[in-house]
């Protein structure tokens, strides 16, 4: 293949990694932390879960930056792609922080306040398995032009 075909190749695994990623995500926090628990029907689960993309893929994009230089500067290390979907999943929290509102919540509505340890728990989770994703789709091999890297 020639060098052209193997960017372009490089360019289509980390968006197909970074999607699959932020869909696991998005999919975790849905299940442990939105819907408590409960796993929702596969079609409303399935159009929650592309709404939640679409809402954490606009602060989230900055992740795409520090991705382009692992690739370029060829880190392949698990550990640096988990602080990746750490740090991303930790923004996504900060940011539902920061809109969450500062009223007294309601236990007859099922109201939660805007910060728990649960969902403190889940967001880490969610971020380390989104990390462990990219890097199991396209950080292994970051950086690679041939098959013999």
């Amino acid at each position: 293949m020639n060098r052209l075909g193997s960017l372009l190749l490089r360019v289509l695994r980390a968006i197909v990694a970074f999607v699959v990623a932020l869909a696991v995500a998005c999919a975790i926090v849905l299940v442990f932390d939105l819907n408590k628990g409960r796993i929702p029907e596969p079609l409303a689960g399935s159009l929650i879960v592309g709404f939640l993309m679409s809402q954490v893929a606009w602060y989230v994009w900055p992740l795409l930056i520090a991705v382009l230089a692992a690739e370029v500067l060829r880190w392949r290390s698990l550990l640096v792609y988990l602080a990746f979907g750490l740090v991303g999943s930790l923004g996504a929290l900060g940011f539902v922080l920061l809109k969450g509102v500062d009223d007294a919540f309601d236990p007859l509505l099922d109201d939660a306040p805007a910060f728990t340890m649960q969902r403190l728990v889940v967001h880490v989770v969610a971020g380390l398995a989104s990390g462990f994703l990219y890097w199991l789709v396209a950080g292994r091999s970051a950086g690679a032009n041939s098959a013999k890297d």
